[in-house]
């Protein structure tokens, strides 16, 4: 994987290796550990979670190249999104971090947030998670804050910056999707306090597409200098909303992977995340029973899907699709005038994936 990364890009690769081989070799014993406060536990917690490492992979898959400046430039934005991440996987993982750490005898460290706050305000679990949660939240609209400030300050913020901003805010908020699927979603489903950019989760499933663009145009002979990251978004984007789509309304998908499968696994699809922004009595109460049951009956996800009809979100996804698909034909077009060769196999794969 080394002489991979050096082969793709040498100079970024050689600082992807340096920071790995400085992470791997700063790894410390994790027991009997103490902090004062929530800043002490994450200057241990950044190290240990290898943020520096992680950031750089991340720009790396999306083909992002700041300079030192620009990287401390945001470097005050991003430090309370990151912090946020890394509370937000203790307070989902509290209850099965605790719990491991009982059947090992107590011998399993833990390191957790939940664990800190409640032993430094003597206050118990429930409590503690309350707490954390609002710590969260406040990161939320401080990060908010501090990017609203930042933009009009820095008018002349390179795309690189820009790109990285939108990258983070997909990081952040494809990590909380994540965490839903075995955990409480009664937090990230609150309509105050859904993290800005949640939506923009949707267009995780591009960064599988960026890394194989990356590593095509590596090998090419002609055409490599094509700017293919606004093709590639989009791809990313339609194919994640349109799975979603179809999960929850198509007739041949139930009878090749099941009726409404996702809601049976607690993903938060596009339709739900939209439908819970606006609403979500029942929806909410729906999501909590599979959350205990870890399944939906056939007769609770009909009347999910009835209430994503009635709210209008299957209709507002459909229309997400058209419009993406519109976006796509068109960048397809401009990418086919500018090597004056038409692209059979992508307008093939366009007609089959059209809704």
């Amino acid at each position: 994987m080394t002489a991979q990364f050096l082969e793709i890009d040498s100079v970024q690769g050689k600082v992807i290796v340096d920071s790995w081989t400085a992470f791997a070799m700063s790894r410390s014993d994790t027991h009997n550990l103490n902090f004062q406060n929530i800043a002490e536990y994450m200057v241990f917690r950044n190290a240990e979670n290898g943020w520096e490492l992680t950031t750089l992979l991340a720009r790396f898959a999306y083909n992002i190249v700041l300079t030192e400046a620009e990287l401390k430039s945001i470097e005050t934005v991003q430090a309370p999104i990151l912090t946020a991440v890394t509370l937000t996987n203790d307070y989902f993982s509290w209850d099965k971090e605790y719990q491991l750490h009982i059947q090992s005898g107590q011998s399993t460290p833990l390191l957790n947030a939940v664990y800190f706050i409640k032993c430094w305000e003597r206050i118990p679990d429930a409590n503690a998670k309350v707490k954390l949660r609002n710590i969260i939240c406040g990161l939320e609209k401080g990060y908010s804050s501090l990017k609203s400030g930042y933009l009009p300050k820095n008018p002349t913020a390179s795309q690189n910056i820009l790109k990285w901003v939108g990258c983070l805010e997909a990081f952040a908020a494809g990590n909380m999707i994540k965490s839903t699927k075995d955990d409480s979603i009664t937090f990230i489903l609150d309509k105050d306090t859904i993290f800005p950019g949640l939506i923009m989760a949707q267009s995780q499933t591009g960064g599988l597409f960026r890394i194989a663009t990356r590593t095509m145009k590596l090998h090419s002979t002609e055409n490599s200098k094509l700017d293919l990251s606004e093709l590639v978004a989009l791809i990313g984007r339609y194919f994640q909303i349109r799975d979603d789509y179809q999960n929850l309304n198509a007739t041949e998908y139930f009878e090749t992977k099941g009726f409404c499968e996702d809601l049976d696994e607690g993903k938060m699809s596009f339709p739900l995340i939209r439908a819970m922004s606006s609403d979500g009595g029942l929806l909410k109460s729906l999501l909590e029973s599979r959350k205990q049951k870890k399944f939906m009956s056939p007769e609770e996800k009909t009347l999910v899907v009835k209430q994503l009809e009635a709210n209008g979100s299957l209709a507002y996804t459909l229309e997400t699709i058209k419009s993406l698909q519109q976006a796509l034909w068109t960048c397809l077009h401009d990418f086919e005038v500018q090597t004056q060769t038409p692209n059979w196999l992508l307008r093939i794969l366009l007609y089959k994936l059209a809704v």
